[in-house]
């Protein structure tokens, strides 16, 4: 519980931090869309800071998955295992992988050796797909699967262009709306 706090906190503290730097810039003379400017720049930086950190720092994939077995109590893979487990392909379908990242389900799909499937990973950012395609040439099917750089909640695709569409643990990083149901 004391992590919690700590991290709501650390976040807490950004809002006085923000707004009286503002003020100081403001003070001396910086127009409001210049603010703005300087400090969507530096949220870029700290973007592509943290999209680096995991090299820099040397954090593989196993640690994010020692990580996931701490909070979850299972790992990401017997997550992947599970959710290919129970869903139900047919011959010949289409299957559309939604934020495919590194292409790890449609790779696992591929395992089961389902006859004719055609299998479609859509995902946003391109250095995730760019890793998924060099797994992919290890792999012994690369042309049952395409990746796709697109976004989630606007899909380049025709309606009813898939038969089957899956998705891992994307919901978190997509802005959908919620509707008023009462």
């Amino acid at each position: 519980m004391s992590f919690l706090l700590v991290c709501f906190l650390l976040q807490a503290s950004h809002a006085p931090y923000y707004t009286f730097y503002t003020l100081y810039l403001s003070d001396f003379g910086y127009s409001k869309t210049l603010i703005g400017f300087l400090w969507a720049l530096g949220v870029l930086f700290e973007v592509i800071i943290f999209l680096k950190l995991c090299v820099w720092v040397g954090i593989s994939n196993s640690d994010l998955d020692n990580e996931l077995k701490t909070f979850w109590g299972w790992s990401y893979q017997a997550y992947i295992n599970l959710l290919v487990e129970r869903t139900e392909i047919s011959e010949h379908q289409k299957i559309l992988d939604i934020a495919t990242g590194t292409a790890m389900i449609p790779r696992k799909i591929i395992q089961k050796n389902i006859p004719g499937i055609q299998i479609t990973g859509l995902d946003f950012t391109e250095s995730m797909l760019l890793h998924g395609k060099q797994e992919l040439s290890s792999s012994l099917f690369p042309d049952i699967i395409s990746l796709i750089c697109g976004d989630a909640m606007a899909l380049p695709f025709a309606a009813e262009s898939f038969d089957v569409i899956v998705t891992g643990l994307a919901s978190h990083h997509m802005n959908i709306p919620l509707f008023n149901l009462f």
